[in-house]
């Protein structure tokens, strides 16, 4: 959420829904904890957090190289592990992943991430790091209460990314179906699985040149640059408690039929 500045004496508005950004300023955000709770008897329980960096599995030679960070799958795995020898003790309330900044030396090229810093600077006329962690919220019981044992969990992840409905030509723009059309093949998947379903996200794909990068929703390490615009896909990522097997392609919708569209449907020309 983004820090109004000083000038303004506005700081921080967690009901704010929308805020301008600009390449050329910079400016400052904030990550707020939002609790969603129900009326009734209190309960006497403790919220913790556990964190799930990516780890960087090639280090940046110099500072003109890029580091490289192992995927999402490998961070869910390490999840995956916490929490089927910790959530014996304790309650799981919410799983998210989001972005945090990529702290990095301007002279050693050294790269730090804190995850627990509620707060980065992006700077403007500049291009800024971001990798994507896995966070897990959970509840500790204070006391000695009569309550049994939460039950072991196995944590899995499935992620639905939007069909593409027009490619747009060799320098055109792609165009995705509807985040609602995605949730509905969701929808469909989940009802053949019949999983558990634990908490589920809407996540945003950095699109290169309009594409999907090779790593799609995989990816961990993306950049925010103030010299030119980005475009952006929202996917739709759901986290189960057990291990599920995929259904049968025949069983589900199939994907949109690129023929059906024209790219004078949404705009997306060719330039030639």
């Amino acid at each position: 959420m983004k820090y109004h500045g000083t000038w303004t004496h506005q700081g921080v508005d967690p009901d704010r829904s929308c805020w301008t950004q600009s390449g050329e300023t910079t400016t400052m955000y904030l990550f707020v904890i939002r609790v969603f709770y129900l009326l009734g008897p209190p309960v006497p329980e403790e919220i913790g957090v556990a964190d799930f960096v990516p780890e960087m599995i090639s280090p940046p030679q110099g500072i003109f190289s890029n580091p490289q960070f192992e995927n999402f799958s490998s961070v869910m795995t390490k999840a995956r592990s916490w929490a089927e020898s910790h959530l014996r003790t304790v309650r799981l309330i919410n799983i998210q992943s989001f972005d945090v900044k990529v702290h990095r030396s301007k002279f050693t090229g050294a790269v730090t991430i804190d995850s627990q810093r509620a707060s980065h600077i992006e700077h403007g006329k500049h291009t800024t790091a971001f990798i994507r962690i896995i966070r897990l919220v959970y509840g500790r019981l204070r006391g000695s209460l009569d309550l049994p044992p939460p039950l072991p969990m196995v944590l899995s992840v499935k992620t639905f990314v939007p069909a593409i409905i027009c490619r747009g030509g060799s320098w055109g723009i792609p165009q995705y179906e509807s985040l609602r059309d995605t949730i509905k093949r969701a929808q469909v998947w989940l009802s053949l699985t019949g999983v558990n379903i634990v908490s589920a996200e809407t996540i945003s794909i950095r699109m290169h040149y309009g594409r999907i990068s090779d790593e799609g929703a995989e990816t961990t390490l993306t950049y925010h640059r103030t010299d030119h615009g980005s475009y952006f896909l929202t996917a739709f990522r759901i986290y189960i408690d057990g291990v599920y097997e995929e259904p049968s392609p025949d069983m589900l919708p199939p994907p949109p039929d690129e023929s059906e569209f024209s790219m004078d449907d949404f705009g997306c020309c060719n330039v030639m």
